[in-house]
């Protein structure tokens, strides 16, 4: 964990996106989400607490996804709204520089799907796509980041 808070850890600015909205569209997002996805500019926290990282992202001012989990470790990843408009089985692995996050849905109508994080210097890309059991499909939305100092 130490080497993926030092890679990752701390607060990103999204700076601007590509291929949001077919991205969204190709999970099956509601369509009334999609304009409020892919017009957001979302920033980031990452940070260890004890032995779990913690994830917040904050989607609009005051609007936050929190998420805490442990690499290797399956979590339940679920908006807190009723009904939710997500809820995942969700698995963060971390290798080779990389994290990737597997997200299973458990609602009917959506979609599995994988997201990417690289880092090169102060800049963080976040790519994600659909998952057809374990293969990749779909249009690859990416975000980009730059590290707040």
């Amino acid at each position: 964990m130490e080497e993926f808070i030092k890679i990752f850890g701390g607060t990103w600015i999204y700076e601007n996106g590509e291929n949001i909205e077919e991205s969204l569209r190709g999970l099956k997002t509601p369509e009334n989400m999609i304009a409020f996805l892919a017009n957001s500019k979302p920033t980031m926290t990452i940070e260890q607490r004890g032995d779990s990282i913690f994830h917040r992202t904050e989607v609009a001012p005051g609007a936050y996804l929190d998420i805490t989990y442990q690499l290797d470790k399956e979590f339940d990843a679920k908006d807190p709204n009723d009904p939710p408009s997500y809820h995942n089985k969700a698995l963060v692995t971390f290798n080779n520089g990389r994290a990737e996050f597997t997200n299973r849905t458990q609602l009917p109508n959506a979609e599995d799907n994988f997201t990417v994080f690289t880092v090169s210097g102060d800049k963080l890309t976040s790519e994600t796509t659909g998952l057809e059991g374990n293969k990749k499909k779909g249009v690859v939305g990416r975000r980009f980041y730059i590290k707040k100092k």
